[in-house]
């Protein structure tokens, strides 16, 4: 009898283990996950500049490359599903600026292009707005936008 219940403790003992260490296992995998999401994400804000009225004009206006504008608002459902399609395409373009634009707190560019649903994509060149989409799109739509077709 006392065998049977040391196996039963044995077997309990060891299962206790292998959950600790399944726990241990994951939260360490989790940690390194966030922390490569969180290098993509620096390498995506790096491609992505989240432009004001004080550098819109430097960022924007004086760029030599084209620029594709994301007009966006933080509260915005169709802008939340654009934005990895935007990193994503801001990520593998090296010939084109990509910034963004929160509409509800830079009002006066928002106005001044007459931006009135969002998301907005508006492509400056040479200071000057050449196109503008607006609603959700996936990427090779952004693609042929950034291509003139």
């Amino acid at each position: 009898m006392k065998k049977k219940i040391i196996i039963a403790i044995s077997i309990v003992v060891f299962v206790l283990a292998l959950v600790v260490i399944s726990i241990f296992l994951n939260r360490q995998n989790e940690t390194e996950i966030e922390g490569n999401d969180k290098q993509e994400t620096a390498k995506t804000e790096e491609k992505i500049i989240e432009v004001t009225s004080r550098n819109f004009e430097e960022e924007v206006i004086k760029s030599e490359k084209p620029v594709i504008i994301d007009f966006y608002a933080t509260w915005c459902g169709p802008c939340k599903r654009l934005s990895p399609i935007i990193e994503e395409v801001a990520r593998e373009n090296e010939n084109v600026k990509f910034v963004k634009i929160d509409i509800d707190n830079i009002k006066d560019i928002t106005l001044e292009y007459q931006v009135k649903s969002i998301p907005t994509l508006l492509l400056i060149q040479n200071g000057e707005e050449k196109d503008r989409i607006v609603g959700i799109v996936d990427k090779n739509q952004i693609l042929d936008f950034i291509e003139g077709k």
